[in-house]
């Protein structure tokens, strides 16, 4: 559990089409269940039902996009980028196309290709936070953390109640060298979390010994280990807080 900023936002299975249930094609009813089944992660049957769809629409992007997902989700990472190119080549205009393909090239190191298909896919809808949090990711991973914490607010000026984009915000902040708003930020996202908040509750506590704070240090990794008992590196960093205080 170090200070590495969270994952890349992966890719949606069913990002980029809504469908009104009360009105739909055969087609569509098939795309529709290859969705349910590919949310499940029954891969195999998913894949029959999308290729099923293209022997009779071999144009239909988006069952092209998600097989593009199942490929990069088996590790075939050419394959699935081959089909997220073609899908984009025939819908430009669908931002997820454009960010599962950006996803993938974030994923295999070529950032700057990355950075270019989140662009592209943030001009089609600048509200797409997922897009907009991978590429402050992708500038942080450049070491250009301003930007990533520019990129990485306007994340939270769209998703204000989600915990993780706020503690991937404190990581940004504490890289970009702001440790005290870095610290508002991790106690923010452990009131915003629905989970026990384990790692941004360590997080903060390594913040607070670096900062000074080696009292507070010890109260949150005492309540944190009273909830996870075998937390080691907490036991280590209330052991450093306990250092620090008899100095």
């Amino acid at each position: 559990m170090d200070n590495s900023v969270a994952n890349i936002k992966p890719i949606s299975v069913n990002d980029s089409v809504s469908y009104d249930a009360t009105s739909l094609s055969a087609q569509q009813q098939k795309m529709e269940q290859a969705f349910a089944l590919h949310r499940a992660d029954d891969l195999a049957a998913a894949e029959l039902l999308y290729q099923s769809v293209l022997e009779e629409e071999p144009t239909q992007a988006d069952a092209i996009n998600m097989l593009g997902a199942i490929a990069q989700q088996r590790g075939d990472h050419i394959l699935a980028l081959q089909r997220y190119q073609r899908a984009s080549a025939i819908q430009p205009q669908i931002a997820s196309f454009h960010y599962n393909q950006g996803h993938l090239l974030q994923q295999i190191g070529n950032i700057d290709e990355a950075i270019r298909c989140y662009h592209t896919a943030l001009d089609l809808d600048p509200l797409h936070w997922r897009a907009l949090e991978n590429l402050a990711i992708a500038h942080a991973t450049k070491g250009d953390f301003s930007l990533a914490v520019d990129k990485q607010q306007k994340v939270l000026e769209i998703k204000p109640e989600e915990a993780a984009c706020r503690a991937n915000y404190a990581s940004m902040l504490e890289r970009s060298g702001d440790d005290q708003e870095a610290i508002k930020q991790y106690k923010e996202a452990i009131k915003l979390s629905s989970d026990d908040a384990i790692d941004y509750q360590y997080h903060l506590g390594r913040l607070l010994l670096k900062t000074g704070e080696a009292m507070e240090t010890l109260i949150q990794m005492r309540d944190l280990l009273q909830r996870k008992p075998n937390h080691t590196m907490a036991e280590s960093l209330y052991n450093e807080a306990l250092t620090a205080l008899s100095l």
